[in-house]
């Protein structure tokens, strides 16, 4: 099978998966005012119970559309009373092409499927990922009222440990917590207290305790890296920069690079992402963060499951 003719049958798939409902034929031959005119896909269904059809043409070519090309599409569309016209690309638009089409209301995208020899596009997207940070904190613990053990001035709170497991490991948990919680604050402080006062080992000596505070100084970045992009079967709009992604399809993004993170100079959300999305539309986002460091490698004590009251101050 010759390639411009295999990838006329990868868009006729795709103009399946976006309308499962219509009529979707390949090579077809429509009656015109001056005959027959060939219609790579052509695509019959109904748009609130009146007939619709859409005309698609297939160019598998190594160079860009030209606007030659939509003025073609705008006359035989115009001719074959299409409903709508589409261009279906493997090789992108020259810019004239682009804004002729937009003009003229052709649709300009190219035909995607996730590891598919016949698709030549490699999509690429700037990933946004907001990054919730503790950028300093302070543990406090609150010892029995009495007949407790004495605790020395600057002890670390990796040793702090409840049933044998470290307390840091709850810390960074609760920090989590916290972030999501308060997001956008810049200090939060949080006081837990035990119903009654319970056991703790700081290093090798024991301790009862009624409480912890935990006193965190947060911070919100932007960071953003560039990574592939694809979906399983579906069509991306050059005009837009969009892809469509039909029902029972899926959307990959990654890999991601943990450390090809670039950190964006706005103080305040991308603009892009200020507003909800479209009716029809999605966004995909990440959300970091960065906690209190936890012990790797050991699991996180149920200070939880204790009888306890937690009380919340931000500022």
């Amino acid at each position: 099978m010759k390639r411009g003719v295999e990838y006329q049958e990868l868009s006729a798939l795709v103009a399946e998966a976006l309308d499962p409902n219509a009529d979707v034929k390949t090579g077809q031959w429509v009656e015109g005012p001056d005959g027959k005119r060939e219609v790579d896909v052509e695509v019959r269904g109904t748009v609130d119970g009146e007939p619709h059809f859409v005309l698609i043409e297939c160019k598998d070519w190594k160079v860009p559309v030209d606007v030659q090309e939509v003025d073609k599409l705008d006359s035989k569309s115009r001719d074959l009373l299409a409903d709508v016209a589409v261009i279906y690309s493997n090789s992108g638009f020259t810019k004239k092409a682009l804004r002729k089409a937009e003009r003229v209301g052709i649709g300009t995208v190219s035909a995607i499927a996730a590891d598919d020899r016949r698709v030549r596009p490699v999509l690429e997207r700037e990933l946004l990922a907001k990054r919730l940070s503790v950028d300093r904190f302070r543990v406090e613990i609150i010892p029995a009222k009495r007949g407790g053990s004495s605790v020395d001035h600057g002890w670390d709170y990796r040793e702090l440990r409840f049933g044998g497991l470290p307390v840091a490991n709850w810390l960074s948990e609760t920090s989590i917590e916290l972030l999501q919680r308060f997001e956008g604050e810049s200090r939060i402080v949080e006081t837990i207290t035990f119903e009654k006062e319970e056991e703790f080992a700081l290093a090798d000596t024991s301790v009862q305790l009624r409480g912890l505070r935990v006193y965190l100084e947060c911070g919100t970045k932007w960071l953003s890296q560039i990574v592939r992009e694809d979906v399983s079967l579906g069509t991306f709009d050059h005009r837009t920069r969009r892809l469509s992604v039909p029902n029972q399809q899926f959307l990959s993004i990654g890999w991601i690079d943990p450390s090809g993170w670039r950190e964006l100079e706005a103080e305040r959300d991308p603009e892009e992402l200020a507003s909800p999305p479209e009716p029809g539309t999605f966004r995909f986002g990440l959300t970091l963060f960065n906690p209190i460091p936890r012990i790797e490698g050991e699991d996180t004590p149920s200070i939880d499951a204790l009888n306890c009251s937690r009380e919340t101050e931000v500022c």
